[in-house]
């Protein structure tokens, strides 16, 4: 994959604050944004997908109305809008997966990307045939498991209903790469701009004392 920083820069100069103010509150690195911005819009904040997500972070229209109304916004598709609403979002999936420690956020941009129920579903999957469900690099090799074509699995996984509770997704390999795309921006985001963020601090481990 080569990386090219695309309209960053002007994003930075134009939202940048504010991006980062918002993220300092929901205590998330502002350049997983901007990794994300550019893989949902490619900074573009009039960006339309063709199923009808909005803006530069790509929200669904379904998902904008509830969101419009959990903020108090006018709207979700003016830029500004669009950006609060979409990192009040993923900081929301963010806290769901606060039980799998660090990879809280590679889950959270797989929900983000095909829902919720979805990466619950490779959980329970990955968790039937014995793997850590905890764990993002066990959790996605389970992903193809989640197409139409393993009903078989998906009866023995949930032998009342038969099938993922969140629907199969043929699509799996999107939430899949998409993750991996935004970490592979966001690595790169981190050598042009500094963590919003206070680095956590190492603690000193004192030395023991022999005893005479």
């Amino acid at each position: 994959m080569t990386f090219t920083p695309g309209n960053v820069a002007e994003l930075v100069e134009k939202y940048g604050d504010m991006i980062k103010e918002q993220c300092t509150h929901y205590k998330l690195d502002w350049r997983i944004i901007l990794a994300m911005i550019r893989q949902e819009s490619y900074f573009n904040p009039t960006a339309v997908s063709r199923a009808g997500a909005y803006g530069f972070m790509q929200i669904m229209p379904g998902t904008g109305r509830g969101l419009q109304n959990e903020l108090n916004l006018e709207d979700t598709k003016t830029p500004v809008n669009n950006l609060t609403a979409g990192m009040y979002y993923y900081a929301t999936l963010v806290a769901s997966f606060e039980f799998t420690g660090d990879d809280k956020y590679k889950f959270a941009l797989a929900a983000y990307n095909a829902g919720l129920g979805r990466v619950v579903d490779a959980m329970t999957i990955a968790n039937y045939f014995g793997k850590n469900y905890n764990k993002w690099d066990e959790v996605k090799e389970f992903y193809p498991y989640l197409a139409s074509n393993k009903d078989s699995i998906h009866k023995l996984v949930w032998p009342k209903i038969g099938r993922p509770p969140g629907g199969s997704l043929n699509n799996w390999q999107e939430p899949y790469k998409y993750v991996e795309y935004i970490t592979f921006y966001y690595e790169n985001y981190k050598q042009y701009y500094p963590n919003n963020l206070a680095e956590p601090k190492q603690k000193k481990t004192q030395k023991k004392k022999k005893n005479k």
